[in-house]
């Protein structure tokens, strides 16, 4: 999983500069561990899931996602932007869907980790 998700966002990033005129030369030429390494730890440490991953992705790849498309190039900044980036692809979910209460696909595990990161009390919210 590491690999194929690492080299789909490198293709992503790559696609991404080339679309905004940019070189992509430094993405082309980037090591192997650069781009697995952000991916493994944010599926491992972070309880980032499978599903989130490639919701995200989608998200980095439709007009939505523009803003972020040449600010996320690479995968330790797509981990370090993560929380933001998963909270505004389902925003944009819940948009266009049909008012189910949870759109994020995000495990309990996942909410816990980002409300800590945050400094949010989670016993002070109904989730």
């Amino acid at each position: 999983m590491f690999y194929r998700g690492q080299n789909t966002y490198r293709n992503l990033f790559i696609k991404n500069q080339k679309e905004k005129g940019a070189s992509a030369s430094n993405q082309e030429k980037a090591k192997f561990i650069a781009y697995v390494n952000p991916i493994r730890l944010m599926m491992e440490n972070d309880s980032v899931s499978k599903d989130q991953l490639t919701i995200v992705f989608n998200f980095l790849k439709s007009n939505e996602g523009e803003f972020w498309k040449s600010n996320i190039l690479s995968t330790s900044k797509l981990r370090e932007k993560f929380n933001q980036l998963i909270m505004k692809a389902n925003e944009k979910k819940s948009n266009n869907s049909s008012g189910q209460s949870d759109q994020s696909g995000a495990s309990d595990e996942f909410r816990r980790k980002t409300a800590e990161r945050l400094g949010i009390d989670l016993d002070k919210y109904e989730i």
